[in-house]
């Protein structure tokens, strides 16, 4: 990427929500296995880009669920020196979700956390490596830390749970 590029990457005053829901979009239409990447308009809530997912070609091995989705939100709060985010794999089959949310919830936790749903509730979260780059890089990071984090959840017990060979993205 020339020099031009580089500087659209780190330059966050540039980028408009419009722009970035597109970009993220296009961004994960790319990935192994997206059938379909929608951009999901809310006045209520963060907007978000919803991506559809064959997750054998996403993750390159068998895998226990089928068809799953990436939701992906950026949202930029007035007083707050950096974006607030959540990227979150669910499977509806399984009732599970995982995600990473750098939202200002769980201060205890740091400014970013990984978080495990199954069954409808909230099973395992805990601290992940805060990003401060561009979206598109945090996406990109993230993407490479839930291909290998997903296909390792440990499925052993009623419950899933995040493995413990700190491939949630932890600091």
């Amino acid at each position: 990427m020339g020099p031009v590029g580089f500087v659209l990457l780190v330059n966050r005053g540039n980028l408009t929500r419009h722009q970035l829901y597109r970009d993220v979009s296009d961004r994960i239409q790319n990935e192994p296995g997206c059938d379909v990447a929608y951009y999901v308009p809310s006045r209520v809530r963060p907007q978000r880009v919803v991506a559809e997912f064959e997750p054998e070609l996403l993750f390159g091995q068998q895998y226990a669920a089928g068809t799953c989705r990436l939701e992906i939100e950026f949202w930029f709060p007035d007083g707050v020196d950096h974006e607030r985010y959540r990227i979150e794999w669910v499977e509806p089959e399984r009732n599970l979700g995982v995600g990473w949310h750098q939202d200002g919830t769980h201060s205890s936790l740091g400014p970013c956390h990984i978080q495990l749903d199954y069954g409808g509730r909230t099973v395992e979260r805990e601290r992940a490596e805060f990003i401060d780059r561009h979206p598109l890089n945090v996406l990109d990071v993230r993407l490479d830390q839930l291909r290998s984090l997903v296909p390792n959840l440990d499925w052993e017990g009623e419950t899933p749970s995040l493995p413990s060979s700190g491939l949630a993205g932890g600091p």
